[in-house]
């Protein structure tokens, strides 16, 4: 007896008559790349105790996370993240009388790495979900926040 699904072997592997637009002709697929997030993502190179590392504003640390700066400023307001050790020189525009003259803040790569690690570990990351509101995972943030955050 022949196998049933070698009827269906003719048959193109897609609905319709219409190729599809984005698939090459050729039939072979794209390789999938794992997407580093850090990528295209500017960063400031400081030299700290005598080595060079990479820092990033927290509009950086919001596009590698795929969050807005307000939700970064927002957790560590919270407390649910620790506020960052360096700053860079007096942001542009703190001249005004009454006006504490505080940099932009500058969290390094591991804490970056941190950060994103524990937010995927959780899934935590990409679009938003029933489960993504779950405050178990939330919490668990918190806690691993805490836990691993690199100290300078």
């Amino acid at each position: 007896m022949k196998d049933p699904l070698q009827l269906f072997n003719d048959l193109p592997d897609y609905p319709g008559r219409r190729r599809p637009k984005n698939r090459p002709a050729d039939g072979t697929t794209k390789s999938v790349s794992v997407h580093d997030p850090f990528e295209g993502v500017p960063y400031k190179t400081l030299v700290i105790k005598g080595q060079e590392r990479q820092f990033y504003t927290v509009g950086s640390v919001a596009r590698i996370l795929d969050r807005t700066a307000q939700t970064i400023r927002k957790w560590e307001r919270k407390g649910w993240i620790p506020a960052p050790t360096y700053r860079t020189l007096k942001a542009s525009g703190s001249e005004s009388v009454n006006v504490a003259s505080k940099g932009y803040r500058l969290y390094s790569r591991e804490q970056v790495e941190t950060l994103w690690d524990i937010l995927h570990q959780l899934d935590l990351l990409g679009q938003r979900s029933k489960t993504w509101q779950d405050t178990d995972k939330w919490l668990s943030f918190i806690t691993l926040v805490q836990a691993k955050w690199p100290r300078q």
